[in-house]
């Protein structure tokens, strides 16, 4: 008897994963003077949260993961949920952050956050050609191309994706990854 296809799922790093942008509102403190918490960020579009250009939101993007030891996981039980799911599910890790692939690999390990495969894509919307079944990211316009595309999408809930209705086009929105996991488990 043929054994039966894992399903795959494509989670996200940043904002996913990985609570970057604590560190990232650190540096733009200190490097620009603007001072931001995690709930001021109410939109996707730092440049318009800002003021800053693009090169500067990247630049500092950069810098916060040629730090990823600074960086934590977005809940502290990621590494053993991710594991409780590749029990079940292919675990592809897939990015389009400007860190360097060898530091968001090395964070993965620090953090004994295992997976099946890494793909590091560039431009931003290349993510939109990975191939999967259900897709983990928090970046609403990206879950919202998923779901057009008829594919499976789970937001992770964060205060710059709140004002996007994308339970409309079918997409779950999960509070942490202990509701990702409950809304895997249910199937």
């Amino acid at each position: 008897m043929p054994s039966q296809k894992r399903k795959s799922l494509c989670i996200d790093v940043d904002g996913t994963l990985a609570d970057s942008t604590t560190k990232w509102i650190d540096i733009i403190r200190k490097d620009y003077g603007i001072s931001l918490s995690i709930s001021n960020i109410t939109e996707y579009s730092l440049e318009r949260l800002t003021g800053l250009p693009t090169p500067s939101i990247l630049d500092t993007y950069r810098k916060v993961w040629s730090s990823y030891k600074e960086i934590n996981p977005l809940n502290s039980n990621v590494p053993d949920i991710i594991d409780a799911l590749g029990a079940t599910y292919k675990i592809k890790i897939i990015t389009a952050s400007v860190g360097s692939t060898e530091n968001i690999k090395s964070w993965l390990s620090l953090n004994k956050i295992h997976y099946d495969s890494f793909t590091h894509y560039q431009p931003h919307k290349g993510k939109l050609t990975a191939k999967g079944d259900i897709y983990i990211d928090d970046n609403p316009e990206i879950t919202i191309s998923y779901a057009k595309a008829g594919k499976e999408a789970i937001m992770i809930e964060q205060p710059w994706n709140k004002s996007y209705n994308v339970t409309r086009y079918g997409i779950k929105v999960a509070k942490d990854w202990d509701e990702v996991y409950r809304l895997l488990r249910k199937g």
